[in-house]
């Protein structure tokens, strides 16, 4: 009995961690998909709008 509660416990306490590396990295995968967008776009406007300078002021 004592045996399969401290198995139970066990397994329990390694799902639990795995778990919490699943979620982490998954923030982590998230956050860097998400900063990468934003250099994209940020990129990308200065490039419409340095186009669009060029094109009608310089």
């Amino acid at each position: 009995m004592l045996a399969n509660t401290r198995l139970a416990f066990y397994a329990c306490s390694l799902n639990a961690l795995v778990l919490k590396q699943l979620i982490s990295a998954f923030i982590l995968m998230l956050h860097s998909f998400i900063v990468q967008q934003r250099e994209f776009t940020t990129v990308f406007y200065f490039l419409v709008h340095g186009l669009y300078l060029k094109k009608y002021f310089i």
